[in-house]
């Protein structure tokens, strides 16, 4: 499903037409708001007591130091790839990378070579000022690289955004019925209804409990590329 046929389901099915122009058109008039909103709760929801961590793998060029992802939740590791050499970087805080390599930004008079440290960056820490957008999510890596490397980058990812009516994310594409069950949870959420919370949250429990994720990645292995269906930056 995409975002508009997941949207016309929705007001079908929980009968809250008044979140859409009409019913023939189905334009959105709030009913978005809650379908993002279920999709990031079931983003953060833990899948059988885990958290689902997927693996995203970049090409820094020379000099590079801030990797971009606005999709980033949380790193779990990264992991360099060259033609002779595979090895996990280690992790530090941003304020140590700055203490031991300065403070400019971007680190321009740092010595190249092998990338061995990195830190997550957002711009909601007031620790990350060579960031300029509020979305800008990543990670630093120093030394800056000498040369072109291949970084995996493990991590919690946020769904693709769901705003325009062609959209489609994993959850729209295998699990729609979850996403409508989140949306409206999120729409009871919203007016005080612990009744109705507590019904689609039971529902979506059941549901999480039997998706098997290495399943739906194969299923989801003829769409162009994982960078597509995730919109990776």
């Amino acid at each position: 499903m995409d975002l508009k046929a997941l949207r016309t389901k929705f007001i079908d099915l929980s009968g809250r037409f008044d979140l859409v122009v009409d019913t023939t058109d189905y334009v959105d008039a709030g009913a978005n708001f809650f379908i993002q909103a279920g999709q990031r709760f079931l983003d953060r929801a833990p899948y059988e007591g885990k958290d689902q961590y997927v693996r995203w793998k970049s090409t820094v060029t020379a000099g590079t130091t801030f990797v971009k992802n606005t999709a980033i939740r949380a790193v779990k590791s990264v992991r360099v790839e060259t033609v002779s050499d595979s090895y996990f970087m280690i992790k530090k805080k941003y304020g140590q990378l700055r203490e031991e390599y300065g403070d400019i930004d971007g680190f321009p008079n740092t010595t190249a070579g092998a990338p061995r440290f990195y830190a997550p960056v957002s711009v909601r820490s007031a620790d990350t000022p060579t960031i300029a957008s509020e979305t800008e999510r990543g990670i630093f890596i120093l030394p800056p690289p000498d040369i072109s490397y291949e970084i995996e980058i493990e991590a919690l990812f946020s769904s693709a955004d769901l705003t325009d009516d062609t959209d489609v994310s994993f959850w729209t594409v295998a699990f729609p019925e979850t996403l409508i069950q989140a949306a409206w949870y999120e729409l009871e959420r919203y007016y005080r209804n612990t009744a109705g919370m507590k019904d689609h949250l039971d529902s979506i429990r059941r549901d999480l409990q039997g998706i098997d994720f290495d399943e739906v990645e194969e299923e989801m292995a003829g769409l162009d590329s994982m960078q597509d269906s995730w919109r990776f930056e």
